[in-house]
């Protein structure tokens, strides 16, 4: 099983955030939590918690296809770009 990138899903959920209006102060306050931590989370320097996830996808009114779908195809452009790497070398 490949381990999911902190980073893609702090950006999906950046993303999502940010397409409902919904600022990092608000995002925050509605999970119990700080800013800062909602900062270190899009930029994926927290490790997140399920728990934490399940929280914020609550308060984001989002469900978790439209999380994983955005993260699958992330890690596959990752997975494109790697491979076309190795053929160029």
């Amino acid at each position: 099983m490949e381990k999911i990138n902190q980073k893609v899903i702090g950006r999906n959920l950046k993303k999502i955030r940010k397409a409902k209006k919904i600022t990092q102060e608000e995002l925050a306050i509605n999970i119990g939590s700080h800013r800062k931590f909602i900062s270190k989370i899009e930029r994926g320097q927290n490790d997140l918690r399920i728990s934490t996830l399940l929280k914020i996808v609550d308060a984001l009114n989002a469900d978790w296809p439209e999380i994983m779908h955005a993260v699958q195809k992330s890690q596959s452009k990752v997975s494109h770009k790697a491979e076309n790497a190795m053929l160029i070398e």
